[in-house]
């Protein structure tokens, strides 16, 4: 081994910036994590802007618990959480974000100012970070949650800056993180903006509400609800009737443990449930929740938790295979033999029929004759 060839422990910066590059691939990495922490923190409602698609700045408001003053550093040192204490956490984690990376890895790459103020605090306290720079620290006046403005998003690793693609692509990500998010905290209300324009707004509503708002920009409803259970592993979701199909070939959304994945076999599986009734160049329009037994489910596989990996992937591909087709073969999709436009036109008896869908319901899920009043009515329900 010649001298140049001899090991040598990296700087603390260089390690960073590496490690920064497995969780901060781009401006919607940034966006997930923060969103994700909003919700962790129990946001009600969460804003979101960007300018320059994120690149030259990302602002997440929250009014979420806040963060103790004594906190804040500690957010940005890496490995440092308060989701998880000992190894039996990893086996049930019942959070978003838990691997004390994110905070970390963006101060490497970006300028981060943290705002935060919690309940009882009469002011707010504030941290700026730079990356190579110790942060600086200040009283603020601000209202109860946290605030984080990301800038100059890999201005110190201008290396990386030539991997980001158009800015239309890049805002196109950065929605597609916000509704990941929205699909999985109904209760929550979510606002994207670039450049002062409103991108996406989603209400604060229950399930039913937030799964319509989020397929009516994929396809059109009425969306048909089934909840099965194979071999104690419970798939339930709303589908789209195949003429209303989407004409963009994204995949289902597909949501494991409150975490939208990507898994391109369940993703083949959903479309094979549905390949005899699309036309051609069409996608298949549908939220599925897939709910393994306690500890058959391991999310720690990816950097950006954008994976996960089963116990039994056999049990699970067969579990939403057979649900789907019941579910396709409920709905009477198979029957209908129609590639074209249902027809149906409302009346009396349709109407009838998913006001009597959405009581139903509403007794299933336990809730209230107010929250079973306000369930969408373009969701029907059939088991």
């Amino acid at each position: 081994m010649t001298r140049s060839e001899r090991i040598h422990p990296l700087s603390q910066r260089l390690a960073d910036q590496i490690a920064a590059g497995e969780v901060v691939e781009r401006p919607a990495s940034v966006v997930k994590e923060l969103v994700e922490n909003s919700v962790d923190a129990g946001a009600r409602k969460i804003e979101v802007s960007l300018e320059a698609a994120g690149m030259t700045r990302i602002h997440v408001i929250d009014d979420g618990r806040g963060m103790h003053p004594d906190d804040l550093a500690l957010a940005l040192q890496r490995h440092a959480t308060s989701k998880i204490r000992v190894q039996e956490d990893l086996t049930e984690i019942g959070t978003l974000g838990f691997r004390g990376e994110a905070l970390a890895s963006i101060a490497a790459v970006a300028r981060v100012t943290i705002r935060s103020r919690p309940s009882g605090a009469s002011v707010g306290t504030q941290l700026i970070s730079r990356p190579g720079a110790p942060p600086e620290r200040a009283e603020v006046g601000m209202p109860l949650g946290t605030q984080i403005e990301v800038a100059g998003l890999f201005a110190s690793v201008p290396a990386r800056r030539k991997f980001i693609r158009a800015e239309a692509t890049e805002i196109g990500h950065c929605m597609d993180c916000v509704q990941q998010v929205a699909a999985v905290e109904p209760a929550v209300g979510f606002r994207l903006s670039h450049g002062g324009r409103k991108l996406l707004s989603f209400p604060a509503s229950d399930e039913p509400g937030r799964v319509a708002q989020l397929l009516d920009r994929r396809g059109r409803g009425p969306y048909e609800a089934f909840d099965e259970t194979v071999q104690g592993i419970r798939v339930r979701g709303w589908l789209a009737h195949p003429d209303h199909a989407g004409r963009q070939r994204r995949g289902p959304l597909l949501i494991v443990r409150r975490r939208v994945i990507r898994d391109r076999n369940l993703s083949q599986i959903v479309r094979g449930a549905y390949e005899p009734l699309l036309g051609p160049r069409l996608s298949p329009v549908a939220c599925i929740f897939i709910e393994p037994p306690r500890g058959e489910v391991d999310v720690n596989v990816h950097p950006q938790k954008s994976e996960v990996r089963f116990a039994a992937p056999q049990a699970v591909y067969a579990a939403v295979r057979s649900a789907m087709n019941a579910a396709i073969d409920a709905a009477g999709w198979r029957d209908a033999g129609s590639h074209g436009e249902t027809g149906e036109a409302p009346g009396t008896d349709t109407q009838r029929s998913i006001q009597s869908a959405a009581a139903a319901w509403g007794a299933s899920a336990g809730r209230s004759t107010a929250a079973t009043a306000a369930a969408p009515a373009q969701l029907r329900r059939f088991c």
